[in-house]
């Protein structure tokens, strides 16, 4: 949505910020969308239990208030399965005119850190990318103290 914002409107956006983007930059890896489609066939309770240790670096995430949180999100906000992110073409990305910060973690499930944060790169002009270590899709639980501060420093600027 952020990224939407900033190419279709960006007289209204000074700086934006982009945190493990789903599908922005490449495709969603294999095993992902397996694990969903197979997920949304399990009890909710249950499906999240199997996906939040795969999903999160953090070995408490299913103890702590993100469980809940997660959980609210798959009864109330479920997505429909064919209504996935779009990868943005290289024309797109060429045009994002404002400062945009990319933070993705090494540990990222979704799809390959790397190639993403290399893509993004090489196609957003005013970009700062960087990959947390230690840190899975939800790298502002498993890192809050640096992606906070990260991200601070950034909207500042």
């Amino acid at each position: 949505m952020t990224l939407n914002l900033a190419l279709q409107a960006p007289d209204r956006v000074k700086r934006i910020v982009l945190l493990a983007p789903a599908g922005c930059f490449v495709n969603f890896r294999l095993a992902f969308g397996l694990r969903m489609v197979f997920g949304m066939l399990l009890p909710p309770r249950t499906a999240l239990r199997k996906l939040i240790p795969w999903i999160c670096a953090r070995k408490d995430a299913a103890e702590s208030p993100l469980f809940e949180q997660m959980l609210a999100n798959w009864l109330f906000g479920r997505a429909h399965l064919g209504v996935w992110p779009r990868v943005f073409t290289d024309e797109e990305l060429r045009s994002v005119s404002v400062p945009t910060l990319l933070l993705i973690g090494d540990g990222e499930i979704i799809y390959d850190p790397r190639v993403a944060i290399g893509r993004a790169t090489r196609l957003i002009p005013r970009i700062e990318a960087e990959i947390i270590p230690n840190a899975s899709h939800f790298l502002t639980f498993d890192q809050s103290a640096s992606v906070d501060a990260r991200v601070v420093h950034f909207l500042k600027q």
